[in-house]
């Protein structure tokens, strides 16, 4: 297999239904750890994005982010068909909430930097419809040109404190090892990163605000929601943050390659895609995940 072929990845999986056929691409910043998820049933496609709390608890078992992703993995994956926008996100944050009501791990109004969250947009099929739920900053595209984000807006700030406190502390120090540089500037947004689960998670008040599942109610000005003529649509390609620049075509190999580009360009993200992470020690900066839904040609669209 060539460089940027992945016609022969086993990472990849495909799955075939009766109105279209699914492509999914998904790698984990290290080769065992992927917070990412997916979802494809007849009725809905999703792709879920945990995210890991920043506090040392596990789950079940599993990181915070781990344990997000497959609990809404689940909820989705068997969440009854025809449901989107908020009513979905209230089923499945009420889902979250009672798995974990479950656990005696961690105490989460203690520790509220500890509650797991997910991101996630899925796909509904309904009467002809294509419905897109959207909670948190995974994005998707249609038809290869029309591309639908949903960034936070603390996450750009943080991003420039810690491009900022790099940057200064390379300038004063030219030799600094590349992991201190690293962690000083994990250590100019940690406060900002602990804080903003009690203080911006689902906070509908706050200018910096922003929704997730998390168990709690995520407040309807979080939830976007998009409709589409099926007949209207040839591909959907969902993606989660790990892609830092959009693909020019709707194919895995072209996700890839973008993917290579920004890692050869600026895998450390100071430059032109800055991050709160960066790409050190065969770590790359975040999970990646990538789904292409293309549809067929029913002879009755209403179908």
């Amino acid at each position: 297999m060539t460089e940027g072929d992945t016609s022969m990845n086993p990472e990849i999986e495909r799955k075939e239904f009766e109105r279209f056929s699914v492509e999914v691409f998904t790698h984990g910043k290290t080769l065992d750890s992927n917070e990412d998820n997916w979802v494809a049933t007849p009725n809905l496609v999703a792709v879920i994005d945990g995210a890991t709390a920043k506090a040392p608890f596990l789950f079940d078992g599993r990181s915070s982010g781990k344990y997000a992703g497959d609990e809404v993995k689940d909820i989705l994956e068997n969440i009854e068909a025809g449901v989107y926008g908020k009513q979905l996100v209230n089923k499945v944050s009420e889902k979250f909430h009672q798995s974990l009501e479950k656990l005696l791990d961690v105490d989460l109004e203690k520790t509220p930097h500890a509650r797991p969250s997910a991101s996630f947009v899925a796909a509904s099929l309904l009467n002809g419809k294509v419905i897109v739920t959207q909670v948190g900053d995974v994005s998707f595209r249609v038809n290869g040109k029309d591309i639908y984000e949903n960034s936070k807006e603390i996450d750009t700030i943080n991003a420039k404190l810690r491009v900022e406190a790099i940057k200064k502390a390379k300038e004063e120090t030219p030799d600094i090892p590349l992991p201190e540089l690293m962690q000083l500037g994990r250590a100019a947004i940690t406060e900002s990163l602990n804080t903003q689960v009690s203080v911006y998670q689902n906070n509908p008040d706050h200018p910096l605000g922003y929704g997730v599942i998390d168990g709690r109610k995520v407040p309807e000005k979080y939830v976007r929601v998009y409709e589409f003529n099926i007949a209207d649509i040839n591909t959907l390609e969902i993606f989660s943050d790990g892609y830092f620049k959009i693909a020019d075509e709707p194919t895995i190999d072209s996700w890839e390659q973008a993917f290579t580009e920004v890692e050869a360009e600026d895998p450390l993200k100071l430059d032109k895609y800055p991050s709160t992470k960066g790409s050190v020690d065969g770590k790359s900066t975040d999970d990646r995940t990538v789904m292409i839904v293309r549809f067929h040609r029913p002879a009755n669209p209403s179908l």
